[in-house]
């Protein structure tokens, strides 16, 4: 009987030490599938989230097995803790940026550029983060997670607005950092000084067909702020000089005159035609900020081409006004300036109180002084106030009146600014008279006139 009981006594002190090791053993299993299920419906998560892949998530079993405050058999809720990339501390030579688009100085296109730096530095940034994690800073960043067992089987929700929230903010490093290795590029600022020469070039020279014919040979980083460009132009004071000549041609082939003195601003030098001929190229260099602005060699370069332009446009009107413009001289005394002042008498009454006055007596054939054109008989200068006699041979004549204050001679009378009309009747002079010509107005005055422009082009 006490052997029976020794017995019964010892299975009981094997249950009761068994007990412990079974329930420790069922705890871990338990968190070993909760750790599984977790890492399964990471992985699923991947799907919709695929900046995911490139984090590192801490040892799960770990980390749910020092927050077992508050889970039971059926249920558990833990914060976990993800690896995101600090981008920070990503340089731009630590990943490799390809396939960027070709580019040219002369025709630059910096915002294509950009867009496409951008769309393959994002390529080289995911590549790299899906790389070895050797050379990646992190930063630690939470979400949250619950479970509950159903039909023996741990089923895991992951707080979606936690892993969204995540993945978003490394959607957009990822952007912002291939962004601000994009407004560092070398080639892109490169491309934005070659942009900002090719606009502000117009400003260098005095005529925009420069810029159409100027070409950048290069451009050059000077310093960690600075460029140097040299571009090549057509020879300015070769161009100019033909300019000015073909100017001058141009007009001279016109037979055209002036009363009035030329200036520069009468002149337009079109080197157009000139840019279609052979001509010689000059380069200069200039240095350009990437602030946007130039240094003082492209404003001296610019004096220097605009003296080249002020030089020639002086020169040719220095040689209009010399060749070209009617200048006022003195007046002439009272009396006959050409034709034949023979014949019957003709006395002219003025008046102290009007301009000078030049008649023209044109010997016409009929009696139409509208029909014929006439030829010059008599030119007469008078002085206001003055009443010569002349004389003219009998004949029928027309007779232009001129008035004025500034003379340029017999040949353009008082010029543009005089004042002009023409007597509206025949001038009958006939054998064995005596005439008398009163000009200015009188009652009952027989001889009407019309004004008429400037009759001596």
């Amino acid at each position: 009987m006490k052997k029976k009981m020794c017995f019964t006594i010892c299975i009981l002190l094997l249950l009761a030490m068994a007990l412990p090791i079974a329930g420790c053993t069922t705890r871990e299993d338990s968190l070993k599938r909760q750790a599984e299920a977790i890492t399964a419906e990471i992985f699923s998560t991947e799907k919709d989230f695929p900046e995911f892949r490139y984090y590192q998530v801490e040892d799960i079993l770990n980390s749910i097995t020092n927050q077992q405050e508050g889970a039971t058999r059926t249920a558990a809720d833990y914060t976990l803790t993800v690896s995101v990339p600090n981008f920070s501390t990503i340089q731009v030579k630590d990943i490799s940026i390809s396939n960027l688009p070709s580019t040219d100085i002369n025709a630059p296109n910096p915002a294509a550029y950009y867009e496409a730096y951008i769309v393959q530095a994002e390529k080289a940034l995911q590549d790299f983060l899906s790389g070895s994690k050797s050379n990646i800073n992190y930063v630690d960043k939470t979400f949250r997670c619950s479970l509950n067992r159903e039909n023996n089987q741990w089923i895991v929700s992951i707080n979606r607005n936690d892993i969204e929230k995540i993945s978003t903010a490394t959607k957009n490093d990822i952007k912002e950092t291939a962004k601000a290795f994009a407004e560092k590029d070398d080639m892109y600022e490169m491309l934005l000084a070659a942009e900002m020469v090719k606009g502000d070039m117009l400003s260098l020279f005095p005529s925009s067909e420069f810029l159409l014919s100027s070409k950048v040979e290069s451009l050059e980083p000077d310093s960690d702020d600075r460029y140097t460009v040299r571009v090549s132009y057509p020879n300015p004071a070769t161009v100019f000089e033909k300019a000015a000549q073909n100017f001058f041609n141009n007009y001279a082939a016109a037979g055209e005159k002036s009363f009035w003195e030329f200036d520069t601003s009468d002149i337009f030098l079109d080197i157009a035609p000139v840019l279609e001929e052979d001509i010689d190229y000059t380069s200069e260099s200039f240095t350009v900020y990437k602030d946007g602005s130039f240094g003082e060699d492209f404003y001296a370069l610019k004096d220097t081409i605009q003296s080249y332009y002020d030089e020639q446009s002086n020169a040719v009107v220095s040689r209009l006004n010399a060749e070209f413009v009617i200048r006022e001289i003195e007046k002439p005394a009272t009396g006959v300036l050409s034709g034949d002042s023979s014949g019957e008498n003709l006395l002219i009454n003025t008046s102290a109180d009007f301009d000078d006055i030049h008649l023209t007596f044109y010997r016409i054939s009929g009696t139409d002084i509208y029909a014929e054109e006439g030829t010059l008989a008599l030119s007469v200068y008078i002085h206001a106030g003055d009443t010569p006699t002349i004389r003219l041979p009998v004949g029928n004549y027309k007779m232009i009146e001129g008035s004025g204050t500034k003379w340029y001679g017999e040949e353009y009378s008082f010029g543009p600014d005089g004042h002009y009309e023409l007597a509206d009747m025949l001038i009958d002079i006939e054998y064995n008279y005596n005439y008398t010509l009163t000009l200015y107005g009188v009652e009952d005055g027989n001889l009407p006139t019309q004004v008429i422009p400037f009759p001596y082009d």
